[in-house]
């Protein structure tokens, strides 16, 4: 399975999933990491092409292309549209208090990473 999360510096994770510049991409196999890759956020997106918003720039207002091959996505907070979007696609995603990559990875294997809606900003 794979986890997208949402950061700008490969350590923390991103406050705002719609403003990141990145996407951890980890790798999970048997309750165990096997692997990880920062992917760019900053090609164009086919959200558009779904109908989300695009900017002034004409390019789309949040990129999710790079998480075609994730089943889960792990941010500490997004906006109520990227939510619903993501849902309605049928990723699991986890809105947590936990800054650290590593650690939310390990909370997340070991069934401890906590969800906050409240989170929805």
């Amino acid at each position: 399975m794979k986890i997208a999360v949402a950061t700008n510096d490969g350590k923390t994770i991103s406050v705002h999933f719609g403003k990141s510049q990145y996407f951890m991409v980890v790798t999970v196999d048997e309750g165990k990491e096997v692997a990880r890759e920062l992917r760019d956020r900053s090609v164009p997106s086919a959200a558009a092409a779904l109908g989300f918003a695009e900017d002034e720039a004409n390019t789309p207002k949040h990129n999710t292309d790079h998480l075609a091959d994730c089943k889960v996505v792990i941010s500490r907070g997004m906006g109520g549209g990227m939510l619903w979007f993501l849902q309605q696609a049928k990723y699991r995603v986890i809105l947590t208090e936990v800054a650290n990559i590593d650690r939310a990875i390990n909370e997340f294997i070991e069934g401890r990473l906590l969800n906050h809606p409240e989170f929805v900003q």
